[in-house]
Order: C-alpha cells, then sequence, then structure tokens
C-alpha cells in the first residue's frame, strides 16, 4: 500500500518533464522561427541606426599655482563655472576645465561647426541654448590620475567633425589662455605704474615739504631730511622686495620669455635704478651719497 503511494507522485513528475519536451518538439519550428527573426530584425535595426564616433585629444599641462591677478581675471570672466575651481594652490587641470566648460567656449563650438542645423534645432524656441544643451551630451573633459593628462572627447555621427570639434575645444583653450595671460599682465603692468606713481607723489611731497621748510628757516635740516631720506628709502626696499617676489612667481608659472614676465623685471630694473641713484646721491631730498653721510 505504501509503495504503490510512493511510486505514483515519481511517475505523474516523469510524464509532466516527457510531456514538456514534447510539447517543445512539436514548437521547435516556431521557436525557431522567433528566435531567427528577432535575431535578423537586431541586425537590420542595427544597421539602420547611425553610428557614433568618438574623437580624443590629449592635454598635457604641468601643475602651477595661481598668482592672485590671474585668479582674479578667470573668477571675473568666466563666473561660477570656475569660482569654485579657484584658490592658492590649484590642481593641474582646473584652469583649463573651467575655460573648457564655460558656455562662452561652447556656443563658439556650435556656431563653428553650425550644430544648430546638425542637430536640427532652427525652429526652436532658443536654437542656441538648446544646441548648447546638446552638445552637453556629446562632449567630455576627463583627467586621467594615474598617467597626468586631461583628455577631450567630442562625439558625433560625423567622424572627422568630431575630430575636429575636439582640436577646436583645444585651440579655443589656447586662444582664451593668451588673453586672460595678456589681460593679466596689462593689470599688472597698471599695478606697478599705480605703486611707483604713489611712491613719485610722496616723494614729491617730500621734497615740497623740505623746500617750504628751507626757504621758511633757511636752514638745511639734516636730521630731517635725513629722516625723510631714510623712511624713503625703506619704502623704497619694500617695493623693490615685493617686486622681486612677484617675479620670481611669474618665472614660476610662464617663464622668462613671457611678456608679463619681461614688464615684472623691467619694472624691478627701473626701481632699483632709482633707488641706487638715491644712494649715489642724485636726488634733490638728500643730495648727499649715503657713504659720504
Amino acid at each position: 500500500m505504501d509503495r504503490t503511494s510512493m511510486t505514483e507522485p515519481s511517475r505523474s513528475s516523469n510524464e509532466i518533464i516527457w510531456a514538456f519536451f514534447r510539447a517543445l518538439l512539436k514548437k521547435r519550428w516556431l521557436i525557431i522561427g522567433i528566435t531567427g527573426f528577432f535575431g535578423v530584425a537586431s541586425v537590420v535595426i542595427s544597421l539602420l541606426m547611425s553610428n557614433w564616433y568618438m574623437a580624443e585629444t590629449r592635454l598635457l599641462i604641468p601643475g602651477q599655482t595661481s598668482s592672485g591677478l590671474l585668479s582674479g581675471v578667470i573668477s571675473g570672466r568666466l563666473g561660477s563655472s570656475a569660482s569654485s575651481l579657484l584658490g592658492g594652490l590649484v590642481s593641474d587641470y582646473q584652469h583649463q576645465l573651467a575655460i573648457l566648460d564655460s558656455r562662452t567656449v561652447k556656443e563658439s563650438v556650435v556656431e563653428e561647426f553650425n550644430l544648430i542645423e546638425v542637430y536640427d534645432l532652427s525652429d526652436s524656441d532658443a536654437p542656441m541654448k538648446y544646441a548648447v544643451d546638446e552638445l552637453n551630451g556629446n562632449v567630455e573633459f576627463v583627467v586621467d590620475n594615474e598617467y597626468n593628462y586631461l583628455s577631450v572627447r567630442a562625439y558625433d555621427k560625423d567622424p572627422q567633425r568630431a575630430a575636429d570639434m575636439a582640436n577646436f575645444f583645444v585651440s579655443e583653450l589656447n586662444r582664451i589662455g593668451i588673453d586672460l595671460s595678456a589681460q593679466t599682465a596689462r593689470e599688472y603692468r597698471r599695478t606697478v605704474e599705480r605703486r611707483y606713481q604713489s611712491f613719485e607723489d610722496s616723494l614729491a611731497a617730500i621734497r615740497l615739504t623740505t623746500r617750504i621748510l628751507q626757504e621758511e628757516t633757511g636752514v638745511l635740516d639734516l636730521p630731517t631730511q635725513g629722516a625723510a631720506f631714510a623712511e624713503a628709502l625703506a619704502d623704497w626696499r619694500t617695493q623693490i622686495f615685493a617686486s622681486q617676489l612677484e617675479l620670481n612667481n611669474l618665472r614660476f608659472l610662464y617663464g622668462d620669455s613671457h611678456s608679463q614676465t619681461r614688464a615684472a623685471q623691467r619694472a624691478l630694473d627701473q626701481a632699483w635704478q632709482s633707488y641706487n641713484q638715491a644712494l649715489e646721491g642724485q636726488e634733490r631730498v638728500m643730495p648727499v651719497a649715503q657713504d659720504i653721510l
């Protein structure tokens, strides 16, 4: 009685399995047909879909320390996209990423390659805005921390246009970088000129005060003039020291041949020349050589 009850479930399980395989065998051509249809359909669809190509340009830029003027110029020019990236000691590619990801550069790319027409956005409400948004999804800026390079990747259905877009991003980076350097050089020159003019004004005031004192008393007040002269020399040396620090910083950033570095060198040379003339007794405030006093 028990043996019969144990064999009946086993027999029903075998019958179910064999029935399943018989059903598969009967429907084999239908299964093969459906599988083949979807396989062919996927191949046809993949052939009909447009291919997207990726072009990549790599940049190697050494790390650098940003000067105060350069940080101010970049943050003022590029706005919020760069403001969070600036600081005393910046990483290797933050300035470059801020420039590449700026709306100014992307609008230049849209105009250069007529992406409004390429993306079929001519009839939209804001063609430039939508074209820039579309471009954001078709470009990547990636920093490789292992090999320390910046990669500009552009995606497009036209491989040549993708390559040209990647190269154009780099050319825009170079152009804006040069503009920023020139602007920084002009700002630095104006700062040096203002400092020099301020010193000249102070020196003129000292000369005027000394001349008035001489006219009123008829006596050369050597202690007063000597103190004023010593104070002027101290201010002069302070300005020379600050200019020397700025020059060293510019040499580290740009090298000796850069226009900003040359301007700083000329300003420092002029300051040293004026200081040496004062020591030699060629200034009217204290027209006596220092080693004679």
